[in-house]
């Protein structure tokens, strides 16, 4: 499975999933990174390290079950690869979001991805400024 491909779509996921904390100066704003203006190239080099860490590991150790989610994903790729697709739900899962890999219709596959991305606990995404201009997404925890 492509190591940049999952990445972008973990970090998507991050974008899309995570409220802009740091950014916006009223707690209660959940509005989303992705639409505060942040993208891809808004996180820290940190943080595209660790993330890449995290899905490298998770890619090596989980290669069958991946091989078999590529298989069995392949038919339904609205949008990306089965790559950035597996990205996605690495974030998602880990996050303990409402969907991931074990809502997939997945049976056993889904649930020992399931419980191999609850293994690598969850992170936290934050703007390192409150200005869109110099602001950049970091994260800790895992």
């Amino acid at each position: 499975m492509d190591l940049d491909e999952v990445v972008n779509g973990y970090i998507d996921a991050m974008l899309w999933a995570e409220p802009a904390r740091g950014f916006n100066a009223d707690p209660d704003d959940d509005t989303a990174f992705d639409s505060a203006g942040f993208d891809r190239e808004s996180l820290t080099d940190g943080a595209r390290q660790s993330i890449e860490t995290d899905c490298r590991k998770f890619i090596d150790t989980n290669a069958d079950d991946l091989a078999e989610y590529a298989e069995r994903r392949a038919f339904s790729r609205h949008d990306g690869t089965v790559a950035e697709h597996a990205g996605h739900d690495f974030y998602l899962t880990r996050q303990g979001h409402g969907v991931g890999f074990w809502d997939r219709d997945l049976d056993a596959l889904g649930d020992r991805l399931t419980i191999a991305c609850d293994s690598f606990g969850e992170t936290y995404a934050f703007a390192t400024t409150n200005d869109l201009e110099t602001a950049r997404v970091e994260v800790e925890g895992g």
